[in-house]
């Protein structure tokens, strides 16, 4: 079991005072919302410490409304988790990241890369599959430490005995799409 200090507790109170920020979000409509405290958003994302200072009303329309609940999640909880299917989780943890980076949550971000890396490496390792690899690429910024990270689980998914079993072409639609990639898995044969 786990025990919280009590200055930790008082520290965290603190941060569930004070005003707070309607916040909408998705294309959706009605779009999906939540009232949340302004010092605790301010706590864990340079974004929303900036954008709560001049707003007390904020509208995400591009945003994901099922990633931003892990983003709420964690705000109290310092984790999450997911209601999707094994195949589909790496994908959202991406997403998760994606959203990180976006709100410069870097708690968040360590959280979802965290949660990646549990699910694709050891005994129980998930297959790392191109739509996943595909998604990364598409939504993250070139260098960015999430493609980084992903580059490096290709050298472990595609040699010994953890060895990709998806087909080829779905990996060649991904090479096609992202030379960093190709380069990768070239390397790696």
């Amino acid at each position: 079991m786990q025990y919280i200090s009590l200055a930790k507790c008082i520290l965290t109170l603190s941060r569930l005072r004070g005003d707070s920020v309607k916040v909408l979000v998705g294309p959706e409509t009605p779009p999906s919302f939540w009232h949340l405290p302004k010092a605790l958003l301010s706590h864990h994302s340079a974004f929303f410490k900036k954008t709560c200072e001049i707003k007390s009303f904020m509208y995400l329309p591009i945003d994901d409304a099922s990633v931003f609940e892990y983003f709420v999640e964690f705000l109290y909880h310092s984790t999450y988790t997911l209601s999707s299917a094994p195949e589909t989780s790496g994908r959202q943890h991406a997403a998760a990241w994606v959203l990180g980076e976006k709100y410069q949550a870097i708690s968040f971000q360590n959280c979802a890369m965290r949660n990646i890396y549990y699910l694709h490496e050891g005994i129980f390792a998930n297959e790392l599959i191109p739509s996943e690899v595909q998604f990364v690429f598409q939504n993250s910024s070139s260098g960015s430490l999430l493609r980084e990270f992903y580059l490096d689980m290709l050298g472990t998914h595609f040699t010994g005995p953890n060895r990709s079993k998806t087909s080829s072409q779905e990996w060649d639609r991904v090479m096609q799409d992202h030379a960093e990639v190709r380069v990768r898995i070239l390397s790696l044969l």
